[in-house]
């Protein structure tokens, strides 16, 4: 580019400055592509430059970064040195067992009873069940291998512990009764036979099987069991008793999978089937086909059904108590059942069978209930459990306390107040502590005064007149002041008495970043200002309990909305009587930050809603003031005549932005020394001309104006850096006014310093902030390290004064910019740094167990939040990190888990832990060893499942996994006969079962396909007419439908190849133009190999027809799929 006569920044012609910017910009970037290129060049003539380049440039890895960690490399835990006084390995083994042992499930675990045969476990229902009830456990029946249900009748002698007695007395192990409200099942009571413990779970989120789309069938095959998140000892007792409901030895050629996730105190049931393809290749000249696994080391999961949700409420230490045990009941009339094991009998007088043998002589019944409950643990609204709780001790049970949301059952009463059982986001509204509950976010003195007085004057405005909207959308950008704002507008309403109700949404803060618990905030916000819609709200929940729904389960949200905000408010508008709230002016309500909920469907739901409720009542006193971002789900419904737009970028002024800074300077002047001190030997500071540029430097950004603010005032540790504020000064009008900028030259201030990445990309990577001294624990290093890191960034991060406070970012586009490398470049947070937050995890978790085994069975004991961090988040960030693991940190994750082990030898989850690691260390090294190990262990953790545990599916899916993988490694027939056996087992099922079994046409035909040995074409015949199937299942736009479209093609090809039949290939022609036409079309990552599939088909039929379009056709194919290949070649870093 030729020298320009001024630099760009003094020209004064903005046009002009932007085209000399943009060519400077085109030229830079044309120098970097012409090196590239050149680069490219000579790496490929000489291979030697580019080894020579890829050894200079050793990026830094979490590997050559890490400092030695004994507990991680260690080869022989046994070796490792422990100091005086540590408990030995035998020692804490001893123990583990020693408390395992006596609990009411040792009989299952220590194979006392015969582990090939299920439990006996009977289903049952509450009083005058409903269909969706007994449609409900219809599907719990195939869910359990050993169960049986039986109606039961209402009336005296059918109480629940007496129905665990009888069943207790005929070898049942398990009775499991779903109880129901409003028609829909609401709750389960599992009993542990004969002696309890008895566990209450509440039900919601039901899924039926053929309410899942494309879901899979299940088999009669014993599932296997995943217990995920039971951690404690609650935790464990929980899990133990679920295990029991499962045969130990699962059946791995069922490839079924049964999980149960806690999550929260939340437990996800699912259950999977898993579902693995292969590629088939034809060698024309020995006429011989071979295959290979679509990806080695994925696996797909079909979900069978059903889903749903519990949470456990309470549980007793016996069967369920029968209060009136004393009284003889009187005799039932019934019909004998002669065959007990009938599971479609009718539990009508069995339990009645007790009282007839006493009256005939007989030996009374063994099993009687208690005649009172006695509990282990009971729910309470501020008590979690199962991950987390910390000062309760039940015998010898300790709950710890975790975050959870809350669900509801019962009634109403007339006594309980309405905050009780509506149970608001109190930290949601505009009264909240905001320096507890951001944003903390509020208008100075004498800034935003024209903005907020036309939003007053809008919000008090009269409403018989249908001039100006009821709605009112304010847009900007990030760090305008939006909350600021709203905030200001909700305090102006208070001091005017006028009514006004807030919800200030915030993303990544639990419900305050979901939608479903805003109806109840903001009726009891409502009730509150307007006592008089209070007996309306509280007849709308008793007559809807579903209301008060705390998920995404129960009624949709705009009749949450209606029946608890605006049914209420209407009632009371339309009432003869005078509202005196409303003599001030319109009810106000203020939704702040509404693009930072997580439910964007919910969102344009509740647009949609308050539309509609103004449209049907345009002179209703109701006002809705709406701040934002503009985001495409939010501006498409409000973008509309009914709505008031307002773009806060034309309310930016630069008087608002220097009233601010005046306040700001004016404030630290006093307070810090330093500048004091300058104040009154130099006069005053910032001086007139350097506010003024530091106005229009920073734009009308209120974010970024706090943030230079807190950089000018912070103090520095770094000795590059200027020392003090009046130093710092003339670096701030310097930086980049865009927010990137900001972030970037504030973290190059802590940059030099040790730990810094990995300090930065766990703040930026944690699923739940943690204090100082946690994240210092989860890297391995000092805390002072980490504040050596972090107290140079607090213009961006907020960094609490004492360790109880968490690490918090000022503002969630800190968290976008580390996880964007396009934008942070040097301080990219990498995916593969979950890899090591997961081994952080892993090693915090067994290093605790190892030094004090039983610290979560003491009452009151006091740890670390990173040791709860590291129970509930180790599996999350295993799951973020995968396809980044090394075979270093594959080895690491064995060890920590043969570490597990070693402490808890029986514990089928942790064998099934070591068995997923050894089988991916197998796919990364092909190792026959490690597939065997593998083998091995999932065989083990079998043994130690129930036939039907929950978790049984999934160890199946993998088992079967690895014996797909021994076969391509050892060519040993056995193994592919076991998955085409399992196959047609699969679709023999009823059809009743299973409304999409494409999966099971595509596994069974990609089978085939590989059973070569044979040779017979009968196979392929069949493989190809299943694999039709598969493709008549997946109409378009099924997302699935290029998957069997690929595998369609190569075996028609084949079928071509041994028949010449010419309608094989016009087929495998016409699909593979699909495939190109509409899933890889011009950009597709797969393009160019699809080309190259499509090439070879045009060439066979122009072999066999002449037709001389294919040879135009083909010259074209070839020359995109080789531009391609030549475009796709490896960047140059």
């Amino acid at each position: 580019m030729p020298p320009t006569r001024f630099a760009p920044s003094q020209i004064k012609n903005k046009i002009k400055r932007e085209q000399l910017a943009q060519k400077a910009k085109k030229a830079k970037a044309q120098a970097k592509l012409q090196k590239r290129l050149a680069q490219a060049k000579l790496e490929t003539n000489d291979p030697a430059v580019k080894k020579k380049r890829l050894a200079e440039n050793v990026p830094r890895t979490l590997d050559n970064m890490r400092e030695f960690d004994p507990s991680i490399m260690t080869a022989d835990p046994s070796s490792s040195n422990q100091p005086e006084g540590s408990t030995s390995a035998e020692a804490t083994q001893n123990e583990q067992n020693a408390d395992i042992s006596t609990d009411p499930f040792a009989s299952y675990f220590s194979s006392i009873d015969d582990p090939t045969l299920p439990p006996k476990v009977l289903i049952t229902t509450s009083f005058k069940a409903s269909k969706s009830t007994y449609e409900f456990c219809d599907e719990l029946v195939g869910v359990f291998p050993g169960a049986e249900f039986r109606r039961r009748k209402k009336g005296k002698g059918f109480e629940m512990g007496r129905i665990a007695g009888w069943a207790a007395d005929r070898d049942y192990k398990h009775l499991l009764v779903v109880n129901e409200d409003m028609k829909k099942p609401n709750a389960i009571t599992l009993v542990h036979l004969p002696n309890g413990p008895t566990a209450y779970f509440k039900l919601t989120s039901i899924e039926l099987t053929k309410q899942i789309f494309g879901h899979a069938r299940a088999t009669p095959h014993y599932p296997e069991l995943i217990l995920n998140g039971f951690v404690t000892r609650l935790g464990h007792a929980v899990g133990r008793m679920f295990q029991t409901t499962f045969p130990p030895l699962p059946e791995f050629q069922g490839r079924q999978v049964v999980t149960l996730h806690n999550q929260r105190d939340f437990i996800f049931f699912r259950r999977h089937r898993l579902v693995h393809s292969l590629l088939l290749y034809y060698d024309v000249s020995d006429s011989l086909t071979s295959y290979a696994f679509r990806s080695p080391e994925k696996v797909a999961l079909q979900e069978i059904g059903p889903r749903f949700t519990l949470k456990l409420r309470s549980l007793k230490k016996n069967i369920p108590a029968v209060y009136n045990l004393g009284e003889s009941p009187a005799p039932l009339t019934i019909e004998k059942d002669n065959d007990e094991d009938d599971p479609v009998g009718e539990l009508e007088g069995q339990v009645g069978e007790q009282e007839q043998e006493e009256q005939n002589g007989k030996q009374p019944s063994k099993t009687v209930p208690p005649k009172q409950d006695e509990f282990l643990w009971q729910w309470k609204v501020h008590m979690n459990i199962l991950q987390g709780s910390k000062d309760t001790h039940v015998q010898n049970l300790v709950a710890y306390q975790v975050e959870g949301d809350l669900n509801h059952h019962g009634s109403v009463s007339a006594e309980q107040s309405l905050c009780n059982f509506l149970l608001p986001i109190t930290d949601a509204s505009h009264t909240r502590d905001r320096k507890r509950s951001p944003p903390d976010s509020a208008c100075f003195p004498g800034t935003r005064s024209k903005v907020v007085v036309s939003v007053n004057t809008w919000a008090r405005g009269d409403v018989t007149t249908v001039s100006e909207p009821h709605l009112r959308w304010m847009h900007g950008y990030v760090g305008s002041g939006k909350s600021s704002i709203s905030q200001e507008v909700c305090d102006t309403s208070e001091r005017e008495e006028r009514p006004v109700i807030s919800f200030f949404f915030f993303r990544n803060a639990g419900d305050r970043s979901k939608i479903w618990r805003l109806a109840t905030t903001l009726a009891s916000q409502m009730a509150a200002v307007i006592p008089q819609t209070e007996p309306f709200i509280r007849e709308a929940v008793q007559a809807n309990p579903a209301l008060l729904t705390q998920d995404e389960g129960g009624v949709s949200l705009r009749t949450r909305m209606e029946c608890l905000v605006y049914a209420p408010f209407k009632a009371v508008v339309r009432g003869k009587k005078r509202v005196r709230a409303l003599t001030q002016g319109p009810f106000l309500i203020v939704l702040d930050g509404l693009d930072e909920c997580d439910n964007k469907d919910e969102v344009q739901e509740l647009i949609d809603g308050m539309l509609m409720l103004f449209n049907k009542n345009p002179l209703i006193p109701l006002r809705v003031f709406i701040t934002s971002r503009v985001e495409e789900h939010i501006q498409s419904r409000l973008n509309v005549p009914a709505v008031m737009l307002d773009n806060l970028v034309d309310h930016c002024s630069d008087y608002d932005i220097a009233t601010f800074l005046q306040i700001l300077f004016k404030d630290a002047c006093r307070r810090n020394l330093v500048v004091g001190a300058y104040v009154q030997k130099h006069g005053e500071w910032p001086t007139q001309s350097d506010r003024r540029n530091l106005v229009k430097h920073i734009g009308g950004s209120f974010i970024f104006a706090s943030a230079v603010f807190k950089f000018i005032m912070a103090t520095s540790s770094e000795g590059s850096h200027p020392p003090t504020p009046m130093d710092r000064l003339p670096l701030a009008l310097k930086m980049n006014p865009g927010l990137d900028g900001l972030y970037t030259q504030t973290l190059a201030r802590s940059m030099h310093l040790p730990h810094f990445s990995n300090i930065i990309s766990t703040i930026a990577l944690l699923w739940e902030p943690l204090p100082i001294s946690g994240i210092a624990e989860l890297l391995g290093i000092e805390t002072y390290e980490v504040v050596n890191v972090l107290v140079n960034l607090q213009a961006i991060i907020q960094v609490p004064g004492t360790d109880r406070i968490p690490v918090t970012l000022c503002h969630t586009s800190l968290r976008d910019f580390l996880t964007t490398e396009s934008r942070s470049r040097d301080f990219f947070a990498h995916p593969s740094h979950h890899v090591h937050l997961c081994l952080r995890c892993l090693d915090c978790r067994f290093k605790v167990l190892r030094e004090d085994p039983d610290l979560f069975t003491r009452p009151g004991e006091q740890f670390p939040a990173v040791v709860d961090y590291a129970f509930c988040y180790s599996t999350a960030h295993m799951n973020q990190g995968q396809g980044c693991f090394k075979l270093t940190e594959s080895d690491s994750a064995i060890h920590l888990c043969r570490e597990a082990l070693a402490l808890k030898p029986n514990t089928p989850d942790l064998i099934t832990a070591l068995a997923d690691a050894v089988h991916n260390r197998a796919n990364q090294t092909k190792s026959l060893s490690d597939l065997d190990e593998a083998l091995f262990l999932y065989r083990r953790a079998l043994e130690l499942y129930s036939s039907f545990h929950p978790g049984r599916s999934l160890p199946l899916i993998d088992l079967s996994d690895v014996l797909l993988d021994r076969h391509r490694c050892t060519r040993s027939m056995a193994d592919l006969e076991e998955a085409i056996s399992l196959y047609r087992e699969v679709l023999r099922l009823p059809p009743s079962h299973y409304l999409d079994r494409s999966d099971s046409f595509e596994n069974l035909g990609d089978a085939l396909l590989g059973r070569r040995r044979m040779g017979i074409m009968a196979d392929l015949e069949e493989a190809i007419s299943l694999l039709r199937e598969a493709l008549e299942l997946r109409p378009s736009p099924h997302p699935y439908r290029s998957v069997a479209l690929e595998n369609l093609i190569i075996p028609l090809q084949l079928m071509y190849g041994k028949t010449q039949t010419l309608s094989y290939l016009q087929e495998a022609i016409a699909h593979c133009e699909e495939l190109l036409a509409f899933h890889r079309p011009v950009g597709h990552r797969n393009r160019a190999e699809c080309l190259r599939l499509m090439d070879s088909l045009l060439q066979l039929r122009f072999d066999a027809t002449g037709q001389e379009d294919d040879l135009s056709k083909i010259s074209m194919l070839e020359e995109e799929a080789n531009r391609l290949s030549t475009s796709s070649t490896e960047p140059i870093p």
